[in-house]
């Protein structure tokens, strides 16, 4: 189902094998799940409707869980979820960084190559640890 952008009531209906009255009624129970709806009224779930469909029919169908009780471990999913993206989204940040110093200090170390002129010059060198070294040639 990943291919497609929306798909209609009757055909998340049949992927999770409950009737589309089911499904309208979770909407009404779980604000989370919020279809699109179309001019005629028609609903048009998302991948992220699905998602939420999944997780609420293995709530509520598989482990036996009450709406009341959904409610609260779909809140506590939800509220778990953001707190992973923004942890993602901090982490892709430093990597960021540390990628952009990693390529700052390689070219560092090309500009600070050894460079030998003549005998009383001084010569410029860049360890692998990325600190000067001032020797005489």
């Amino acid at each position: 189902m990943a291919t497609k952008r929306y798909w209609t009531i009757s055909e998340v209906a049949e992927q999770f094998d409950v009737n589309a009255s089911l499904l309208r009624y979770w909407e009404k129970e779980f604000t989370a799940l919020d279809p699109k709806k179309q001019g005629s009224g028609k609903r048009a779930y998302t991948a992220k409707d699905i998602e939420i469909i999944g997780v609420l029919h293995d709530l509520l169908k598989r482990k036996g869980y009450t709406i009341d009780g959904a409610k609260r471990s779909l809140k506590q999913a939800i509220k778990d979820q953001r707190q992973l993206d923004e942890l993602r989204q901090r982490l892709e940040a430093v990597r960021a960084e540390l990628v952009g110093i990693a390529k700052d200090a390689e070219r560092r170390e090309s500009v600070l190559s050894v460079r030998s002129r003549s005998k009383n010059d001084w010569t410029y060198s860049v360890t692998p640890s990325s600190s000067e070294v001032i020797s005489r040639v």
